[in-house]
């Protein structure tokens, strides 16, 4: 345990150093460094419970109280309300939480590893090469270290609960139908692995006539629970699915139908490291006892990654259960080492291969994480807009839109447009009239509508891999622009903006002219200014 929490310290500090690399720069002026992939996102999020608004979590861009969306932002909304006191910006608390996640996440893994099986020893090296190789992943807030450990901590209670204390079972039963409000891809995980544990234990109870009624019973009760509670959240998104602009948000987060497998490689891994432990554990009886877990765990995951070729509905599973499907791939690898069984041959192959997949795609993030750039400093000019914007009551802000997503994770204030409402239950001439107007600054010729690679859905551009799709957006979105150009003060009484923020620095092309309403300026710093329209 010492050595366990030794690691877990460690792990603690060796996350809070991209950050202080970037702290000890002369470039850095005090705005925090952004250093994951939407990350911007759940700043926003988190940045909407903080300031008093956590109910709008999970559409934190335009501050639409009556605006839906199909992903749920429990974790954002819930760290937002335990943090508000604090009156610290949102980048504090996730940078706060960077030390404190993935070291419970650590220990969680090592409990895991052990209830299925594995000796400490193993169990301590299986998650410590998990954090080394998930370092930049788990310096990405929310997901997916916050909600992995959600899921992690929900199978252990119900193990627990089967084995040890029917509370815990309890507790985990809960947290499995809270998991449904969460994040997609853990409840599915979580429901998915029960399942198979299910159909496990009925298998060892009628078939192979082992006394497994006591554990059944309880894990019906813990089900049972779980269903209970994750039943306002699943009407709630039942009743989305019926709306008419559900089909368009499910379009545009690049979900598509059909059955073939999404990845031949990942599937081929995925059954080589099943049927290498299925294999080993069915032919040996006292394999089976003790690493019943790691099979199921094996299963549910070659099963998930290949859903879509039962109900139809591909969703890029490969990549959203990543760190759940390592977690089972370094279980079957460090059971396969340590046994003498032909079978774990297969298992070997299969997560030696698909690691090292995984290693070679996390390398760049890696360097990336601990290397210093000036592009890290792009928005450090805005240090000295924050207390201006702090100093404004609740409002709507224009900007390009990576400032607006700026505005939106370090302040209270709403904007007009950000990629991330292509969730939001919106049409797509709603979003492409919302983006217009952070253009309408830029001259026409000056916008490169053809050239962005982000505009109203590229989820759906990059899943579909049809041109038309791309051709499509292009479109419409240059038709929502002239509309927008003929009349933009229309526009923006339509989006109740009452401010202007230029980014004088990177937006130099940008007119406010073109945008023909009177403005007065309001603060003006060293690369920006403030305006306000009359």
């Amino acid at each position: 345990m010492l050595i366990l929490g030794v690691c877990a310290l460690v792990l603690a500090i060796l996350l809070q150093m991209p950050q202080a690399l970037r702290w000890a720069s002369p470039l850095y002026l005090g705005v925090s460094v952004r250093l994951s992939t939407d990350e911007e996102a759940y700043l926003a999020r988190v940045e909407e419970g903080l300031t008093g608004r956590p109910e709008l979590a999970a559409e934190a861009i335009i501050g639409d109280e009556n605006l839906a969306g199909t992903q749920a932002a429990l974790i954002e909304e819930t760290i937002g309300r335990l943090f508000s006191w604090t009156e610290w910006r949102a980048a504090t608390v996730l940078q706060v939480i960077d030390s404190v996640v993935p070291p419970l996440l650590l220990l969680t893994l090592w409990i895991f590893f052990v209830l299925s099986g594995l000796t400490r020893i193993q169990a301590l090296i299986g998650a410590g090469l998990f954090c080394v190789l998930h370092l930049s992943g788990l310096n990405r807030p929310i997901h997916q270290g916050a909600s992995t450990l959600l899921t992690v901590t929900a199978l252990i209670g119900i193990l627990l609960g089967l084995e040890y204390r029917r509370w815990l079972g309890v507790l985990g039963g809960i947290l499995l139908g809270i998991l449904t409000g969460v994040y997609f891809w853990s409840w599915t995980y979580a429901w998915a692995w029960i399942g198979v544990l299910m159909i496990w234990l009925l298998t060892e109870q009628f078939f192979l006539k082992e006394d497994r009624a006591a554990a059944l019973k309880r894990l019906v009760t813990f089900i049972f629970i779980g269903v209970v509670t994750a039943a306002p959240f699943l009407w709630m998104q039942w009743r989305l699915a019926g709306t008419p602009l559900y089909a368009l948000a499910f379009f545009r987060s690049g979900v598509r139908f059909g059955h073939a497998p999404e990845s031949l490689i990942y599937s081929s891994l995925f059954l080589l490291m099943m049927a290498g432990v299925l294999g080993a554990v069915l032919t040996q009886p006292e394999l089976r006892r003790r690493y019943r877990l790691i099979a199921v765990t094996a299963v549910a995951g070659f099963l998930l990654i290949n859903q879509q070729m039962v109900h139809g509905v591909i969703f890029n599973f490969v990549s959203h259960y990543i760190f759940l499907l390592c977690a089972g791939a370094f279980m079957a690898l460090l059971m396969s080492v340590r046994l003498p069984s032909k079978w774990l041959v297969l298992s070997l192959l299969g997560s030696v291969v698909y690691l090292s997949a995984i290693v070679s795609d996390n390398v760049r993030p890696f360097v990336s994480l601990f290397s210093v750039t000036p592009s890290n400093f792009a928005e450090q000019h805005f240090a000295t807009a924050l207390p201006v914007l702090d100093a404004l009551p609740r409002t709507t802000i224009l900007s390009d839109p990576a400032t607006e997503m700026f505005i939106a994770g370090a302040s209270r204030h709403d904007v007009v447009f950000s990629t991330y409402l292509k969730n939001a239950l919106l049409s797509h001439d709603e979003l492409a009239w919302r983006l217009c107007m952070t253009l309408e600054p830029l001259p026409p010729p000056e916008r490169g509508i053809d050239q962005r690679q982000h505009l109203i859905y590229p989820d759906a551009v990059v899943a579909f891999k049809d041109p038309v799709v791309r051709s499509r957006e292009v479109e419409l979105v240059t038709a929502a622009c002239a509309q927008v150009d003929s009349d933009p003060e229309r526009w923006l009484r339509r989006f109740h903006v009452e401010y202007v923020l230029w980014d004088e620095r990177r937006q130099t092309q940008w007119d406010l002219n073109r945008l023909g309403v009177p403005r007065q300026i309001v603060a003006k710093g060293d690369g920006w200014s403030l305006w306000k329209f009359q």
